[in-house]
């Protein structure tokens, strides 16, 4: 029995990138930060955030639309956004030194049900830790509460001082062009991702693929590639494999569910060149739920590189169509 497949694009198995969520989609969403509140003496940072989506968010081949509900890509958004503004005021930093702040590490833990509520969501942060880590550089771990998530985040950053004093912005743009700048560039709109060569193995459940993220102009002259970049193709990635695994097409598919969410990213990948990432199911079980049938799998996703710069680790959760299921399709594992 032949296992392996094999694509030109990752267009050929989940449809036109300009109509799915991890590939254009989600550039689309506008993420507001309002009545921004931190007091370094609690510990902690308050605010209100809301994520826009746009009617197109996602379209299927048939023209469905499914309902948005709050992503871990949205997540990523307000916790970078404003953990990073936390982490500046505490230690004061400077436009420049706000730049260099470099995402290390984060941790996702979803709730037990879908947030469909997108608008005026509340989120608490408390700063946790700060260690040195040589160089005159430091680590600070924060952690989050925000529609139902639980999440956990590592900043590498510089130190000029430290501030007890309390301060309230009513938007994010209060909080001065760097920290607003920032986190406008952290979901660029002009960068395309393209997925190719790929090659999945369904014996060992992987698949992998050549990765290259270009700009459709030159805004900055940042050339590394963010987390959200690279979670943005691992997850199509993982998108393309279970699919294949449980073959589905994409039009009969529901929202996927990623439960857990692990990110490493220990050394910076340029955009200068492109590169290798595979991502492979390392553990998956089928499950019968409230009369539906759902995967429940683990994946890892590596950059095929010797410095192993980034890690990525989901459990995810799909509904797998009664449709699919009749036809006696399904690998169930």
């Amino acid at each position: 029995m032949i296992t392996n497949e094999v694509y030109e694009t990752i267009d050929e198995i989940l449809g036109d990138k300009d109509k799915r969520f991890f590939s254009s989609g989600f550039k689309n969403v506008r993420h507001l930060f309002n009545n921004i509140s931190i007091s370094p003496c609690q510990n902690e940072l308050t605010a209100k955030c809301s994520a826009i989506y746009p009617e197109n968010w996602s379209v299927k081949a048939d023209g469905t639309v499914l309902k948005p509900h709050v992503s871990t890509l949205d997540i990523l958004v307000f916790v970078f956004c404003l953990n990073t503004l936390f982490a500046s005021h505490i230690y004061q930093l400077s436009n420049n030194q706000i730049g260099d702040i470099w995402i290390k590490k984060v941790t996702i833990k979803a709730g037990s049900e879908p947030e469909y509520k997108l608008e005026d969501i509340d989120i608490h942060t408390r700063f946790l830790s700060t260690a040195e880590t040589g160089n005159d550089r430091y680590n600070s771990v924060f952690s989050n509460e925000i529609a139902g998530f639980s999440i956990v985040i590592e900043l590498e950053h510089d130190i000029n001082s430290m501030t007890t004093k309390d301060i309230f912005y009513s938007s994010i743009k209060d909080a001065g062009s760097a920290i607003a700048g920032y986190c406008t560039q952290l979901v660029e709109k002009n960068k395309i991702y393209d997925l190719s060569n790929i090659c999945i193995d369904k014996n060992s459940q992987s698949l992998s693929s050549i990765v290259n993220i270009r700009k459709t102009e030159t805004i900055s002259d940042n050339n590394i590639y963010s987390i959200i970049d690279l979670f943005a193709c691992a997850s199509q990635q993982m998108q393309a494999l279970i699919y294949r695994v449980d073959s589905i097409e994409r039009k009969c598919s529901n929202n996927l569910w990623m439960r857990k969410v692990e990110i490493e990213y220990k050394k910076p990948v340029s955009t200068l060149k492109s590169f290798r990432q595979s991502v492979y199911i390392s553990k998956s079980k089928i499950l019968r739920m409230k009369e539906s049938t759902w995967r429940i799998a683990d994946f890892k996703c590596i950059v095929d590189s010797p410095s192993n710069p980034l890690s990525v680790s989901v459990s995810l959760a799909h509904e797998i169509p009664e449709s699919v299921i009749n036809t006696g399709h399904k690998k169930v594992s």
